[in-house]
């Protein structure tokens, strides 16, 4: 890129963020940018399922690791007297399979991650990270 090319994109880039813009913008860090903003007819978005679970269970079966994540739903129950019950309940949402060495390297990325997220936010406590304080207390 040329040099006076490049000034002038950062002049034009601080021009934008000093008048009122109604264009929206995306900011992703993108190879030889400046945190420019990247015009979102651009960006390709990746197309993949998404699942959210508020719960996991983890089976060692045979050499792989089976994570079944489960979400929250209600059902309704129905009654002898015609009004139905509302009964919460967990229900798998995804299972995702992991051979060992692939498990381990997650376990290795998630408690990275999860360090900095702690040191950043603050400690995150939860039912189960409790009980299993309280095993290790006893042990």
């Amino acid at each position: 890129m040329a040099r006076g090319s490049r000034r002038k994109g950062l002049a034009r880039s601080a021009a934008m963020a000093t008048a009122p813009d109604t264009t929206p913008r995306i900011r992703l860090p993108a190879p030889g940018t400046a945190g420019e903003p990247i015009d979102p007819e651009t960006v390709k978005f990746v197309e993949a399922p998404e699942f959210y679970g508020s719960g996991c269970q983890v089976t060692l079966l045979g050499n792989d690791f089976v994570f079944m994540f489960l979400r929250p739903r209600v059902a309704l129950i129905p009654q002898t007297d015609g009004a139905p019950i509302a009964a919460g309940t967990m229900l798998p949402t995804l299972y995702l399979t992991l051979s060992v060495p692939a498990a381990k390297d997650l376990s290795v990325v998630l408690a990275e991650v999860l360090g900095q997220y702690e040191k950043d936010m603050g400690e995150v406590d939860t039912p189960f990270t409790r009980i299993k304080a309280a095993a290790a207390k006893e042990k």
